[in-house]
């Protein structure tokens, strides 16, 4: 099976806790009495919005303004990075533990409300919408320890989850699409760790036209005959092989069924003798 390439060459960055959504975060407990340390984290590609770019059977992802990157130290949230699309930039609690690698996570680029640094542990991602990018879940320890002094960090972000393509074959449409029936969340652990949970619900894919990408849990089945709906339509998606971790999946299909048209009844016409 062909890759879904997310080996990232970054510099250090942030990790999170409870529920997702984008841009900034805006109810995070910092709990340090403004003691911060700047960091910056540099990516090896571009600043656009999280989505796949095939080359040579690979789907590279990139970056968009705004993304955000979790900072996590001895399992504990420590901040986060924003992407100025040129690298992540921010800061991060100085309580971070000198002398041992920092942990960055990347999800989707969202952000997570409700966050305490150095206490929470953990964080529950769900990935159901993805219309407007991709919930990619990377994570990496730092190459480098931390120090107060050292500013700057690099990593390599590996894939925990897996991407699907899905070809329309000659159906084409701009309408989003709901698939229902996959499993939507993962606990990420502040230190590194993903673990996917079995809660299963819908997912809305990435893209337009007659392709659809859509990151799934990296345990995922195979799916024969799933549920789709669009716009009133209905029809059927497959999943032919089971998802494991850094997979593109190309085989997966959707089949929409033709709108029903609802046959007006017969109209009598009366013949009247004056």
């Amino acid at each position: 099976m062909k890759k879904l390439s997310l080996i990232v060459m970054a510099c250090l960055m942030v990790l999170g806790l409870t529920q997702c959504k984008k841009n900034e975060p805006t109810n995070n407990n910092t709990a340090d009495n403004g003691n911060r340390v700047n960091i910056t984290l540099t990516l090896d590609n571009g600043g656009q919005r999280v989505h796949p770019e095939e080359e040579n059977g690979v789907a590279n992802v990139v970056y968009d303004n705004g993304d955000v990157v979790y900072v996590g130290s001895d399992g504990k949230y420590m901040g986060y990075l924003t992407y100025n699309g040129s690298m992540f930039t921010g800061s991060i609690n100085a309580e971070a533990i000198q002398g041992a690698p920092l942990q960055f996570i990347f999800m989707g680029g969202q952000t997570i409300d409700g966050l305490t640094e150095n206490s929470s542990t953990e964080c529950v991602f769900n990935i159901g919408n993805q219309s407007n990018g991709l919930a990619v879940i990377s994570c990496a320890p730092s190459n480098e320890d931390f120090s107060p002094t050292e500013q700057n960090y690099t990593a390599y972000l590996r894939n925990k989850c897996a991407l699907v393509k899905f070809d329309l074959g000659e159906v084409s449409t701009d309408a989003a699409i709901t698939i229902a029936g996959l499993k939507t969340e993962a606990t990420i652990g502040f230190g590194g760790t993903v673990t996917n949970g079995t809660t299963t619900g819908n997912i809305v894919p990435y893209g337009t036209g007659s392709t659809r990408y859509a990151v799934v849990l990296s345990d995922q089945a195979a799916v024969t005959n799933g549920t789709i709906s669009c716009s009133g339509c209905t029809g059927t998606f497959s999943i032919p092989t089971a998802a494991y971790t850094n997979a593109f999946l190309t085989d997966a299909t959707i089949t929409l069924n033709p709108p029903t048209v609802a046959t007006p009844p017969l109209r009598t016409t009366l013949n009247r003798n004056s």
